[in-house]
């Protein structure tokens, strides 16, 4: 892999998370202004730290690390303990907030597996259903169906998708 692909690699999974990881900092930081400083500084610390990143594990977990360590640091330079939370508050906060984040994350990527085994035909229905701004009805005159056909057979990939993303969290042990 190049660098300008290693570094495109960690745009992109930063730009994945970025928004979880803003939450994360909003949520342990009760000023703004502090946590606009922390999500920088966190920043600025995976692009330093990007090469110990192992790909075969989440990202956002891994930047929640550096970013519970400058919500401390954060903390500590401003020693204004009535103003923060204590350690073990935050670190409690931050613990709860991994993992509800790491579960969607782990959701959402069975679900990008799951969506590949599906038929060609099936897929296009999906992405018409939730891509679109098109009402049950409108999709089922689209695709030439009856309404109660085509609702019938979304349903039919949904449960599919369930059955496949329940698998794939239960095997992976998450």
């Amino acid at each position: 892999m190049t660098i300008k692909d290693e570094h495109a690699k960690f745009s992109e999974l930063f730009s994945e998370c970025e928004r979880s990881l803003s939450s994360f900092v909003f949520s342990l930081l009760p000023n703004r202004a502090d946590a606009d400083d922390v999500l920088q500084e966190t920043l600025r610390a995976l692009w330093e730290n990007k090469n110990a990143y192992d790909h075969s594990r989440p990202f956002f977990p891994w930047a929640c690390q550096f970013a519970y360590r400058q919500v401390l640091q954060m903390r500590r330079k401003h020693a204004i303990r009535g103003k923060y939370f204590c350690d073990a508050t935050i670190e409690a906060l931050a613990s709860e907030r991994v993992n509800d984040e790491t579960w969607e994350v782990s959701q959402k990527e069975a679900l990008r597996n799951c969506l590949k085994h599906l038929n060609q035909e099936d897929k296009r229905l999906v992405e018409f259903r939730y891509q679109t701004e098109m009402s049950i009805m409108e999709l089922s005159e689209t695709t030439g169906q009856s309404a109660n056909s085509f609702y019938k057979r979304l349903q039919r990939i949904r449960k599919e998708l369930m059955e496949c993303i329940i698998g794939r969290l239960g095997f992976e042990g998450v």
